[in-house]
């Protein structure tokens, strides 16, 4: 303990059971700011991927946005072109619930002879992309690491979905978990708009 500067006693800037009052903050609400601070910039960081004003998914009966890309299995999809048969595109990450939901209903559509093509939106390599999608039980070929198609098809949550007519036109847009019924009703939508 230190003594007032006439000799008589405790400094008022000492506490006889602590340390001294210097070593506080200032301002006792200086961490709330600073937390509140840091918190908006996250928010504002966050919100950039999901503008409000822009819909969730693309307009039923738009042109889907083409690419090329090159699936894991090897073939190359090229989305210009004429595919000859509608595509399920779907959007999801190995972490998110609902896609292991929806995995074993793509997979078995895929294993029915329909044309099934994830993208996968982790930033993982090819080979840690098909490790996931084997230990989801995923059969059908993935796109790895391509987030800028996520942008794209103004995908806003995980699993999106998207039946594909062949001339390139959406047929449908699902949110979360599709079910069997509701993609083989698109795909059934898709094949008569294509004869």
């Amino acid at each position: 303990m230190t003594s007032a500067p006439d000799g008589g006693g405790p400094s008022a800037h000492t506490r006889p059971d602590g340390p001294p009052e210097a070593d506080k903050a200032p301002f006792p609400w200086t961490r709330a700011i600073i937390k509140g601070i840091a918190a908006l910039a996250v928010f504002t960081y966050v919100a950039q991927f999901f503008p409000g004003n822009a819909p969730s998914t693309l307009k039923i009966g738009s042109q889907a946005p083409g690419f090329v890309a090159h699936l894991d299995n090897g073939r190359k999809l090229d989305l210009h072109a004429d595919l000859g048969q509608p595509l399920v595109l779907t959007f999801w990450a190995s972490w998110c619930a609902s896609c292991r939901a929806e995995a074993p209903t793509l997979s078995a559509l895929h294993d029915r002879g329909i044309l099934v093509v994830g993208v996968n939106l982790e930033e993982l390599s090819t080979a840690q992309v098909q490790a996931q999608a084997r230990a989801m039980g995923i059969t059908f070929p993935t796109i790895a690491g391509r987030a800028e198609l996520a942008e794209r098809y103004r995908v806003r949550s995980i699993p999106t979905t998207y039946v594909i007519a062949s001339d390139g036109t959406i047929v449908s847009a699902h949110g979360g978990a599709a079910s069997d019924e509701q993609l083989t009703e698109a795909i059934e939508e898709a094949r008569t708009r294509d004869i």
